[in-house]
């Protein structure tokens, strides 16, 4: 489940360990991940070169070495991204490591294969990410209640595809679409041209909440508990209130499901509106 406080708990983490770290020795398994460049062009950009930051925008991560290119790494939905030693026992399906100056290695799994990654050289322009499309992130104070209205009243779909399109705000996955619809009170399948003011507001307030809290419950053990667990057993997964319940955890209304764009959604008739 790589959404945004996933994504953003991968970046707390890991990024101690990565921070001013030089890349080594790199291996990668699986050159169909790498999407815009050839494997002797990225061990040649990377090898020697010193990590200065690492972030993320949206769900991708991001490694700005000191030369200013940048290494991307999309783990779409089951990505695992560790940072352990080299003695570590290595994981099944790990398909891209970086040895780093320290002992360690940076290592991404994908069961699935579907995560990327992208290497952009200094100056190269990024027309293969896609982070240009991207929305606002859920904490930018540009994002005010007048700005958020002006989005949804022209989105003319339901709130729920409105959330999880990531031109709008980026890093909403589908899990924390209904979390946050729950805790605004609205019904996922309500059109957003007929959100009232004070829904708009509490919508807004529900996306802050929302992702705001289940960061701080990821990140709320300590970095060997999300080694144990491989970079994929997140703590919010044992109190998300809608995910893998049949329960209203509010009214004990029986929980309804649906599907919206192909996307399951579950939400309380009651409790919803």
């Amino acid at each position: 489940m790589s959404e945004l406080p996933e994504i953003e708990s991968v970046v707390y983490f890991l990024k101690p360990h990565l921070i001013n770290r030089t890349i080594k020795k790199l291996s990668l398994e699986k050159e169909n991940i790498l999407v815009n460049k050839f494997k002797e062009e990225l061990f040649d950009g990377l090898i020697d070169k010193t990590i200065v930051d690492f972030t993320r925008r949206g769900k991708m991560l991001l490694f700005l070495l000191n030369d200013d290119s940048r290494l991307y790494i999309h783990p779409r939905m089951v990505g695992q991204l560790i940072t352990c030693p080299k003695s570590f026992p290595m994981i099944k399906h790990t398909h891209f490591t970086m040895e780093l100056d320290n002992e360690e290695e940076f290592r991404y799994i994908d069961v699935r294969r579907l995560g990327k990654l992208y290497y952009l050289k200094k100056d190269e322009e990024d027309k293969v990410t896609g982070i240009h499309q991207l929305g606002y992130e859920y904490d930018d104070e540009k994002l005010d209640e007048k700005t958020f209205k002006y989005m949804l009243l022209k989105y003319k779909k339901s709130i729920k595809e409105a959330l999880l399109d990531q031109s709008l705000v980026a890093g909403i996955g589908n899990i924390y679409a209904d979390e946050i619809l729950f805790t605004a009170k609205i019904l996922p399948n309500k059109k957003t041209q007929n959100l009232n003011d004070d829904e708009i507001q509490s919508l807004l307030k529900a996306i802050r909440e929302v992702l705001k809290h289940y960061i701080e419950v990821n990140e709320s053990v300590g970095y060997e508990t999300y080694l144990k667990g491989e970079g994929k057993e997140f703590e919010n997964m044992h109190v998300l209130r809608l995910y893998d319940s049949k329960i209203c955890p509010i009214c004990n209304a029986e929980l309804k499901r649906i599907r919206i764009s192909s996307r399951g959604t579950v939400y309380c008739p009651n409790c919803q509106k």
